[in-house]
């Protein structure tokens, strides 16, 4: 349910900044706003508490928020909590983010290695991601696995390439425990 819920409202809000030509403007809201109700965990303990009547938590809201966000931003703010949905805003924020990225071509990869991997090799596994993605730019996050023993593992959304030494083995190991033994 979370996720529907989160992906209905997440795609909402990004057909409205496609269609008002506003997409980079309220990606840069999402994420001041999911920072605020990260850093203040209050405010969201308030917006979700069956204590609080609606009507506090939009006045809240507006004073949090009023002229620091459009009214776009304001507007999603209010139907979300019209409709009782603020336990969801996280999500809704997380998958709004995802297809601002893919909208803009910026890839999320994830880079495991066994051990620590220089700055210029680095680069090289950027560049050459870069060359056979269609990602504009990436944001990566380097990893460190030590069972891996060599090679290293990239996520790319549901992709993997996994070149690790210790997959390798795993494999040949499969593939032995499949011989047959001459009689």
């Amino acid at each position: 349910m979370a996720k529907l819920v989160a992906n209905v409202y997440g795609d909402a809000l990004f057909s409205i900044g496609k269609e008002r030509n506003m997409l980079d403007t309220l990606y840069e809201e999402v994420l001041a706003v999911k920072t605020a109700l990260t850093e203040t965990p209050q405010l969201m303990n308030v917006l979700v508490s069956p204590d609080v009547d609606s009507t506090s938590k939009q006045d809240l809201l507006t004073r949090t928020f009023q002229g620091r966000v459009s009214n776009e931003m304001s507007g999603f703010l209010s139907i979300v909590l019209k409709k009782s949905r603020q336990e969801y805003l996280d999500d809704m924020f997380d998958y709004f983010i995802s297809i601002y990225k893919e909208e803009k071509k910026i890839g999320i990869v994830s880079v495991t290695t066994p051990f620590a991997i220089s700055e210029l090799k680095k680069l090289e596994i950027h560049k050459k991601l870069l060359q056979t993605t269609g990602y504009r730019s990436l944001e990566i996050t380097y990893d460190i696995d030590e069972s891996l023993i060599g090679g290293m593992v990239i996520r790319i959304k549901d992709r993997v390439v996994d070149s690790s030494i210790k997959t390798r083995l795993k494999q040949l190991e499969k593939s032995l425990r499949g011989l047959q033994i001459g009689e």
